[in-house]
């Protein structure tokens, strides 16, 4: 760590000498250091729950200042630390080709320059000058040292997960961190009071069938193994009512659930699924324990009538085959 206490103010004919052209500069380098690493485009998903990182940088704009003042210079000293752990490993790295050579060897000046700027951020924050912290429509911290702007982001994600966990972890470790717990949103595993409530519906003519009021019927050849069909039936709405949160939560940032093309071409690992949007390449992963496992022609249905209840704005239940359901539950 690099205790702020051992450092001096920057002279003033330094820090005047500073050209906005520079400070843009440095922005950018922050953003796109890593890059040169990396072999991909960006990833572009979203997330519909708050990093904690996140989540306390949005506080600040309510923190009292000696808050305000810690939290920038603790991610000044986090972005320091994870650097000069990626400079220390790329010394160590075994060169394979003249390619891979130059190319470290740009990712390797390039750190330089964008450690420099954060020392000097630091020695700036030390000695008194005005800083402001703020989170961009993308979700990207980003910190404003005398008019310089500093991004958190960090040469890999590995990287980045563990560097926004350190900040977070020393920050909270001297500030009341309430602001963490207060968060909602959909998750892998959904925390609920209770499930939603459901009955048996009987009529002369029809399959007996479970309904979950509003949300899901589920009809079945028989009553056999009636907790079992239950079960299957309580966990399908359950994943519905996460589906629908996680539609709600996008549109309230901006984005549109593209229902189509999730229905007609489902990308799901395990329990997750990935959720399009109308018009974007942005995408969000969203868990759901049983529905992801539906055969495709069940799925495309069950979506289907999903997007048709969103975009009509109605509430009627929709409805999953009781055999293919107890069949996802075998997969």
């Amino acid at each position: 760590m690099m205790p702020t206490q051992q450092h001096s103010p920057p002279s003033a004919g330094k820090t005047c000498r500073r050209h906005p052209w520079q400070r843009a500069a440095a922005w950018l380098l922050s953003l796109l250091v890593s890059a040169l690493v990396a072999n991909d485009l960006p990833a572009r998903e979203i997330k519909l729950r708050d990093e904690p990182v996140v989540v306390l940088a949005r506080s600040m704009a309510s923190a009292d200042e000696l808050a305000r003042w810690d939290f920038a210079d603790t991610l000044l000293d986090a972005l320091v630390e994870t650097y000069q752990d990626e400079l220390a490993t790329a010394l160590d790295e075994d060169i394979i080709t003249p390619a891979r050579k130059a190319k470290l060897a740009r990712w390797q000046a390039a750190t330089a320059l964008l450690m420099e700027e954060l020392v000097d951020a630091r020695l700036l924050l030390s000695a008194g000058a005005p800083f402001d912290i703020q989170v961009d429509a993308t979700d990207q911290v980003l910190l404003f040292v005398d008019g310089r702007a500093v991004a958190f982001s960090a040469p890999r994600p590995e990287k980045e997960q563990l560097m926004a966990g350190r900040l977070v972890r020393d920050y909270c470790a001297r500030n009341d961190c309430a602001v963490l717990t207060q968060q909602t949103g959909p998750g892998l595993n959904p925390v609920r009071s209770s499930p939603p409530a459901g009955s048996w519906s009987l009529r002369q003519g029809q399959k007996p069938r479970f309904e979950i009021d509003r949300v899901l019927h589920c009809p079945f050849d028989d009553l056999g193994e009636r907790e079992q069909k239950v079960a299957a039936c309580t966990q399908a709405a359950a994943d519905i009512d996460d589906l629908l949160q996680a539609a709600v939560t996008a549109e309230r940032r901006g984005f549109r659930v593209d229902w189509t093309r999730l229905a007609e071409k489902r990308r799901a690992t395990g329990m997750e699924v990935v959720i399009p949007f109308v018009d974007s390449d942005r995408f969000v992963r969203l868990g759901l324990r049983l529905i992801t496992r539906l055969d495709e022609a069940s799925w495309s249905e069950l979506v289907r009538a999903l997007g048709q209840n969103r975009d009509s704005e109605k509430h009627f239940p929709v409805v999953i085959n009781g055999s293919s359901l107890i069949a996802a539950t075998r997969r």
